[in-house]
């Protein structure tokens, strides 16, 4: 966990058993986890954490891609990490009426600081639940589940059996040759890049929408590399 902002108590405690255990010489590093210490934005993930505990509303100043930089006031619920990516879920009062939740990349914010004096809002949302039915933080605005069958060829298919897609994964046909898969969530952009990751190996067998999202997708590609 060395060089990560959540963890940087940690580095003091190991120092202390180090010395005092004489340790130095022979611990190894076990266990490496697929963390970005050099993204943009993580020296946030301390004050923000924080400000989640201590029931603290937030002032973000936020970048988004080709959009002008914005300042919010942000009642943060929780830190969520996707894709080696952290991101805040909070509540933005601007939004009220519209979405019970704002998304933020850490590595799209240029300030992070407190308010004093502002009634918090508590959060009243089961994220896991609310996040259950998609992959990743993108919850679109219809917010419709949708039933999906991908045709998933081998060796491919092999992966797909041992690390599914989805917790609603369901198994309909195995062959020799293919697999099919029902999944049961909320498309979003998370999923599509998903399925484009392994277009060479699936078929798209339903929605149809679906389907196109992805044609469009390759055509892109086509036309770009021509």
């Amino acid at each position: 966990f060395k060089g990560l902002p959540q963890f940087l108590w940690m580095e003091d405690v190991l120092m202390h058993l180090e010395s005092s255990f004489n340790l130095k010489e022979h611990v190894e590093n076990a266990v490496r986890f697929d963390e970005n210490p050099d993204l943009t934005g993580l020296h946030f993930f301390t004050p923000i954490f924080n400000a989640i505990i201590n029931k603290q509303i937030l002032q973000i100043t936020y970048h988004g891609f080709s959009r002008p930089v914005i300042k919010m006031k942000i009642h943060p619920y929780q830190l969520r990490q996707y894709n080696n990516r952290w991101f805040l879920i909070g509540y933005n009062p601007y939004f009220e009426g519209k979405y019970p939740l704002t998304t933020l990349a850490l590595d799209r914010m240029d300030n992070v600081q407190s308010l004093s004096g502002k009634e918090y809002r508590n959060n009243t949302i089961d994220l896991d639940d609310y996040y259950y039915d998609t992959i990743g933080l993108t919850i679109p605005v219809e917010n419709e589940l949708t039933i999906i069958r991908l045709r998933i060829n081998y060796p491919l298919a092999n992966y797909v059996l041992t690390k599914p897609f989805h917790a609603s994964q369901k198994i309909i046909e195995n062959s020799d040759d293919y697999i099919i898969i029902e999944l049961n969530l909320i498309p979003n952009v998370e999923f599509e890049n998903l399925v484009f990751e392994y277009a060479h190996y699936t078929r798209i067998l339903e929605p149809e929408i679906l389907r196109m999202h992805i044609l469009e997708r390759a055509q892109d590609i086509i036309r770009l590399n021509s």
